[in-house]
């Protein structure tokens, strides 16, 4: 499974994990597109499931207002999921700031931010 746009690429790699690549500067429109895409993605699938992020395949996090969309989102795929976990990792340090803040203002328990990709991988394979 293979969905394409300009603005990101999301693929199932041989494990079943959803990966992303951000192929231009995040916004909170792109945000809402990917996150729109997700959704539609999980539907077709015959069981929630997992992704991994790497934030390190994000070109740019930008600015506060961001973030504040980032957590309006977030908030939204809390009350309606359609995944099993997501991973966060890598990136600069600023991202993993923003993707802490994120994490910590929701509180989502299915989302978290690992350092290595090795570790998130770990993770989103543990039941």
């Amino acid at each position: 499974m293979e969905e394409e746009n300009k603005k990101f690429k999301i693929w199932s790699d041989k494990g079943g994990i959803l990966r992303m690549e951000i192929g231009k500067e995040m916004d909170g429109k792109i945000l809402e597109e990917i996150v729109k895409e997700l959704k539609e993605i999980s539907k077709k699938l015959p069981t929630k499931p997992k992704m991994l992020i790497n934030l390190s395949l994000v070109p740019h996090m930008p600015t506060s207002s961001f973030r504040r969309k980032c957590v309006s989102i977030a908030k939204d795929v809390y009350n309606d999921p359609g995944f099993n976990k997501v991973a966060l990792c890598e990136g600069k340090a600023i991202q993993k700031v923003v993707a802490l803040f994120v994490l910590t203002a929701t509180r989502l328990k299915n989302i978290k931010y690992l350092n290595t990709e090795e570790e998130a991988l770990e993770w989103l394979k543990e039941e």
